[in-house]
């Protein structure tokens, strides 16, 4: 039980099937076994990681309610290693994405500091929107067509762009009160 959608209510020792079933994507529920130099893969992840797929191991959405955030970095995952969202996966994080607003700004900070370190933050950026998420995060940030634009902008300037120059162009649209409003909820 995850009461407050980030850590488990009790913690006990278990097997690396159990370990590995609590994961959030099959990708990262692999381990390797030094002393039969090999991997253990009870939940498929060198299968998906060859398809291509970030799949929640499991029910998607027990996987989101355990811990939200989960949400934002399958759509990093997706976007850095250039796979696609498995469809019961993508489904359930469309459904459940008003769970957002329940990660804490500094989580939710640092998970937009590690997209924006991405190569192509505005890919990761733009699917977010699409899927809902961008919104949630602050609804200032509705609508994609000014991504490309000022990422374009900040290459020219920086190469790659510092996180702090990327937060200020994503708030670069936002009314004084907006920007007062996501920076304190960050």
């Amino acid at each position: 039980v995850y009461s407050d959608g980030r850590h488990p209510d009790a913690v006990t020792f278990s097997t690396a099937e159990e370990d590995a079933l609590r994961r959030d994507f099959t990708i990262n529920g692999m381990f390797f076994d030094p002393l039969e130099n090999g991997v253990l893969d009870f939940v498929g992840g060198q299968a998906d990681l060859q398809r291509g797929l970030v799949r929640a191991i499991g029910d998607p959405h027990a996987r989101f309610a355990e811990d939200k955030l989960r949400m934002l970095r399958a759509v990093r995952y997706e976007q850095r290693f250039g796979f696609r969202l498995e469809t019961a996966t993508e489904k359930l994080l469309r459904e459940d994405v008003a769970m957002l607003h329940a990660i804490s700004g500094d989580r939710t900070r640092h998970e937009l500091e590690l997209i924006l370190k991405e190569e192509r933050p505005e890919k990761v950026l733009r699917r977010a929107g699409d899927l809902g998420l961008l919104v949630e995060v602050h609804p200032s940030l509705k609508g994609d067509g000014w991504l490309k634009k000022v990422f374009e902008k900040a290459r020219e300037s920086a190469s790659p762009p510092s996180p702090a120059l990327c937060f200020g162009l994503l708030t670069y649209r936002f009314s004084e009160p907006e920007c007062e409003d996501f920076v304190a909820r960050l």
